[in-house]
């Protein structure tokens, strides 16, 4: 390995003794190291029959070229480090900000009493790309409505969910106060719902696929739509009458207990829908304590919410 200190001192220098002096070297084993170095490149780094030494033109190009060689290695090396850093000190969550909202908060008071010095990462990307990067290695855990199709995962069922139809109560004044709720579900032909605005989230997520597969199979025609990524605001729209949406809503209600009372809960048809979610880490991490501690924390926080 080249001794770019040696080399760099010396043009500073351009002085043997000097040199040697700042290198706490004597000058013969630099001299010795200079005279090596140029034999085994082929050039003259030094013009050394001048007084003060010069640095010739290769110098020049060598000297420029091992920094930068030496600056790649130290990112290198500090990008190495950061990599064994984080698979022994952190977790990497990929979960999406609703779901986190529910579940994080009573998994991570599980997950911290045993692991109180591990960092944790939370990825709120959307779900359908949340497990693209589980199966790169970008995550450690992945939780949401997944496809299930990566043979690099292991999943493990969280929950099945009700997919329903919201819209506001006044789009249907014949409901009784005891119809078009969440425990009782209204039966409602998706007719109805053609030229009416549909409330949509971002592609990706389970809530829009839910969208997307009750759109296809009943051939629901919209009239305009709006599209946001936060879905407390699609739900709170809905109460507002700003448009229909598809969603599991079970978590809404807790949390918009008001606007709750201006929604109907619909079902197409009087058919229940439902929808998976799936906790998944890579196979070769399933049996990893810190990963299995924290998935145990998801399912507990998930069992815990399913009971309120």
């Amino acid at each position: 390995m080249y001794r770019l200190d040696y080399v760099l001192t010396l043009a500073q220098e351009k002085n043997i003794t000097k040199a040697a002096e700042r290198l706490f070297i004597s000058q013969p084993t630099l001299t010795k190291y200079i005279n090596r170095l140029e034999e085994e490149l082929g050039v003259k780094l030094f013009d050394r029959t001048v007084q003060p030494i010069q640095v010739t033109k290769a110098g020049i190009v060598f000297m420029e070229d091992m920094k930068k060689i030496q600056n790649r290695e130290l990112m290198l090396k500090a990008k190495l480090y950061e990599i064994s850093r984080e698979k022994s000190s952190a977790i990497r969550v990929g979960m999406a900000n609703v779901r986190g909202e529910y579940l994080l908060p009573k998994a991570l008071k599980h997950f911290v009493n045993s692991y109180p010095d591990v960092s944790v990462n939370v990825d709120n990307d959307l779900e359908g790309r949340s497990e693209g990067k589980l199966a790169k290695g970008e995550v450690d855990v992945t939780v949401g409505v997944l496809s299930t199709a990566y043979e690099e995962l292991s999943y493990e069922l969280l929950g099945e969910y009700e997919i329903m139809v919201l819209l506001s109560r006044a789009r249907l004044p014949e409901l009784k106060e005891n119809e078009g709720t969440y425990e009782s579900p209204y039966s409602i032909d998706p007719v109805k719902l053609n030229g009416m605005r549909v409330l949509l989230p971002n592609s990706g997520g389970g809530q829009y696929q839910a969208w997307d597969i009750a759109s296809r199979k009943h051939d629901i025609v919209p009239f305009g739509e709006i599209r946001c990524g936060n879905l407390h605001t699609l739900y709170q729209l809905v109460a507002s009458d700003c448009g229909f949406l598809f969603s599991t809503p079970r978590d809404f209600i807790k949390r918009f207990p008001e606007e709750s009372k201006n929604i109907a809960f619909c079902r197409i048809h009087g058919e229940k829908m439902t929808q998976k979610a799936y906790v998944a880490v890579r196979r070769e991490d399933k049996e990893d304590p810190m990963i299995k501690t924290f998935v145990e924390g998801i399912i507990l926080s998930e069992k815990t919410q399913a009971g309120k």
